[in-house]
């Protein structure tokens, strides 16, 4: 599911790359819908559960019975530790494509300011990689960074939704440290 080597990242890099757009929307999620439906984290979205997200973030007026801002077909869930997210995947591929044109990565490496140069001197690598990738590198270097200390937080939990003193409302508590992964 998280797996570099065949995960919704990896999908996304290679549908990236192919350029034809065969594997976005409805056909991308399909893709997804066949290799994660066993995984216990990843959930189809059904139309409801499109209609319940759209609703939740305003997209549609409250009564209305069609669901254009969220089609489910282009939707998939993941049950992360916070919490169920629903992604919604139409025109990914072409949000995901961070690419720079080679004829304008000369243009920044021939600049007579060293500042600029040295911002693009790694960019026909880079180029090479869509921006999920950039982020999973990025998250790896930070997760390396991380075991490498000790951690200390403190783990702040909100005891009612007004924010009043003395008032605990323990499901909302509860669902907290749930999701915090206490």
């Amino acid at each position: 599911f998280a797996d570099p080597s065949r995960g919704i990242v990896k999908l996304l890099a290679d549908s990236v790359r192919s350029k034809n757009g065969w594997s976005d929307g409805p056909n991308l999620v399909a893709i997804f819908n066949k290799m994660f439906n066993e995984h216990a984290s990843y959930k189809l979205c059904l139309p409801q559960d499109a209609m319940a997200e759209a609703k939740k973030k305003g997209l549609i007026m409250p009564g209305s019975r069609t669901n254009d801002a969220n089609d489910f077909k282009s939707c998939f869930m993941v049950r992360h530790y916070a919490g169920q997210i629903v992604y919604t995947v139409q025109d990914w591929v072409p949000k995901s494509d961070d690419t720079l044109l080679p004829h304008l990565t000369d243009l920044m490496n021939g600049s007579s300011l060293r500042y600029v140069t040295q911002l693009f001197e790694h960019e026909p690598q880079a180029a090479k990689i869509t921006i999920g990738e950039k982020f999973r590198e990025q998250l790896d270097m930070l997760d390396a960074r991380l075991q490498e200390g000790k951690t200390s937080f403190v783990r702040c939990i909100k005891t009612n939704a007004e924010l009043k003193p003395l008032l605990v409302d323990r499901p909302m508590v509860l669902e907290q440290l749930v999701h915090g992964g206490v």
